[in-house]
């Protein structure tokens, strides 16, 4: 126990010298050992082998995480959600607003790793507390503008044309002109031609 606790100690004189934990590849003084000691309290906790008394010393070092990767992925959500309340918008690769093009950084590997089945189910959850959230923003502004499609037709009882005066109708005119270009080069998704077929104004132009 005294060693441990001396440890401890050595970990609080550590982060206020340095601003910052150990790390396992770090080569300051006795961060590797620290590091390693640090790993191993983390693997007893999960595996629940850490005894009360301990985790309690533990948790006197304020910096201290069970898990920093997830405490990580949630301060990124909380930082998501500053983010659209302040600016009201998601944030982009190459923004100007700080700390925009590392969030959206974080949003495009998110979204990658739901591709690839390698997201947690628990990150999962926590993402999707975003309100503005969407797995592929691509397909589901397709869908959106697909509904805009039908809503237009259905107001105005003409399919809308490029050049058009009518509200909307010059942006929903190039869409359906791209999306026809994109279909005569084979590079429209079987997804989005599923959709558009649900939508006889586009499929006939009638």
């Amino acid at each position: 126990r005294e060693k441990h606790i001396m440890i401890i100690e050595q970990l609080r004189e550590f982060y206020e010298t340095h601003g910052k934990g150990p790390k396992r590849s770090g080569k300051l003084k006795n961060e590797q050992m620290l590091s390693n000691w640090i790993h191993r309290r983390r693997n007893e906790k999960k595996g629940k082998r850490l005894s009360a008394e301990l985790e309690t010393a533990i948790l006197t070092l304020p910096w201290w995480s069970w898990d920093p990767f997830a405490d990580a992925y949630k301060k990124t959500i909380e930082d998501l959600k500053v983010f659209y309340h302040t600016y009201k918008k998601v944030p982009i690769s190459g923004g100007k607003h700080p700390n925009e093009n590392t969030l959206a950084v974080w949003i495009r590997n998110r979204r990658n790793e739901k591709k690839n089945g390698t997201l947690s189910a628990n990150l999962e959850t926590d993402i999707l507390t975003l309100p503005w959230w969407v797995w592929d923003p691509f397909t589901d502004a397709h869908k959106k503008t697909i509904e805009d499609l039908k809503v237009f037709y259905y107001t105005y009882k003409k399919v809308p044309i490029k050049g058009g005066n009518l509200p909307n109708e010059n942006t929903l005119g190039v869409w359906i002109n791209n999306r026809r270009k994109d279909k005569k080069n084979r590079t429209l998704s079987a997804e989005i031609e599923a959709d558009i077929l649900t939508s006889v104004v586009i499929v006939t132009g009638k």
